[in-house]
């Protein structure tokens, strides 16, 4: 398989980088685990169509045509990002199969 490198923006696809955790396989209803990361300012991805292999929740860092030119993420908020996917799954009872990790992919618009 051939994979990207670099960041691409047309109107099928967006880069992105994520800060999150890959997570079992869902078995329940994958839309409401969607909203209820979206109410808490995270991501559900899953599946090549999302630029990811197996289910990863996490917060997007950037996104299409962001650029990171002279930016700075202090691991302090990668950190309390964590902390945030941490809660979420462990509320939800979603097991962990991954450690935190840095995403990057391209995934279906």
């Amino acid at each position: 398989m051939k994979k990207r490198k670099g960041f691409v923006s047309n109107s099928s696809s967006s880069s992105f980088v994520l800060c999150g955790i890959t997570v079992e396989n869902l078995t329940e209803d994958k839309n409401t685990l969607y909203n209820i990361c979206e109410d808490n300012d995270l991501r559900l991805l899953s599946g090549s169509d999302d630029g990811v292999d197996g289910t990863v929740v996490g917060k997007i860092l950037a996104s299409g045509e962001d650029c990171f030119d002279e930016e700075v993420i202090p691991l302090k908020s990668l950190d309390e990002i964590m902390t945030k996917v941490n809660v979420l799954v462990l509320e939800k009872k979603i097991k962990l199969i991954g450690n935190p990790s840095i995403f990057t992919g391209t995934r279906c618009c």
